[in-house]
């Protein structure tokens, strides 16, 4: 189970493909993907900003992603961000009918939708929410979105203590997991990487420094990264050009950064990119 994997490419889903097909290649499971709604525009979800949902209330719809189809959970009143932590029956009815309930998520919270659940429910958690959202404030985000983190720092913590174990993919996480739930219920688990589809390739003399990640989100930093690339090319001025790859790129005021530290002309952006193309533009870096 994972927050949508259609709406929500990056770390989290690569992560999340990982694991099923891990399970799957394995030849002793079953393994099915379900979705959960992120947004407060969950098409599957009750909306109070949208009458016509009142009706139906939380659905679970099919879906596809990459040729396979899974089934998408809504939740009740999306445009509150705890609502789509919570548990609800069309939900619980679907998890009701596997052994293990397997959560990949950036944050804790998401494995409460699991809580009423007859299996056992496992997390893989990149982080708290108390500290990917650190940095709240100066973000300028709107005031409501500071208390929701606020209440979802708390459910972070109550998921951690609902779940048989928690795997983690860095050690700051490890020691904030055991002080919640304990050591025994906490496991250190690198991601594993597609060797077959990220391969080595030739060193190429031409190559050029790259960074991926969602540069329109203001956590990911990208003015730390071109105030640095500026300094670089300050003192070797032949430096390779900088790549920028992902779903999306630097905002119009990161971008215009570039363009005063006068290495905009130097740096391509590349929007968009596909699991096919990113592993080249790997092998095509320094």
């Amino acid at each position: 189970m994972v927050p949508d994997i259609v709406a929500e490419e990056g770390g989290v889903a690569a992560l999340a493909d990982f694991v099923f097909d891990t399970l799957r290649r394995s030849g002793r499971y079953q393994p099915t993907f379900v979705s959960l709604a992120v947004s407060s525009r969950d098409g599957a979800s009750l909306r109070l900003l949208s009458p016509a949902s009142w009706r139906d209330g939380a659905r679970a719809v099919s879906r596809q992603r990459r040729g396979e189809t899974h089934l998408h959970a809504g939740c009740h009143v999306a445009e509150l961000e705890f609502q789509r932590y919570r548990p609800r029956a069309v939900l619980t009815d679907i998890l009701n009918q596997y052994d293990v309930v397997h959560v990949v998520a950036g944050a804790p919270a998401w494995a409460l939708v699991a809580k009423r659940c007859r299996g056992v429910v496992v997390l893989h958690a990149a982080t708290l929410a108390t500290s990917e959202r650190a940095m709240v404030k100066r973000y300028a985000f709107p005031r409501w979105r500071y208390w929701m983190t606020r209440v979802t720092s708390r459910l972070d913590l109550a998921a951690l203590r609902h779940v048989r174990l928690t795997f983690v993919i860095n050690r700051w996480m490890e020691e904030a997991v055991g002080r919640v739930a304990g050591t025994s219920r906490v496991v250190f688990a690198l991601p594993g990487v597609d060797t077959g589809h990220f391969r080595p390739g030739r060193y190429a003399d031409d190559g050029y420094i790259l960074s991926v990640a969602r540069f329109s989100d203001p956590r990911k930093d990208v003015r730390t990264l071109l105030r640095a690339y500026a300094l670089l090319r300050r003192a070797a001025p032949d430096a390779p050009k900088l790549v920028l790859a992902g779903l999306t790129m630097p905002t119009r005021e990161d971008w215009g950064l570039a363009e005063s530290l006068g290495v905009a002309g130097f740096v391509e952006r590349r929007e968009g990119v596909s699991h096919a193309s990113l592993a080249d533009l790997y092998r095509g870096a320094c």
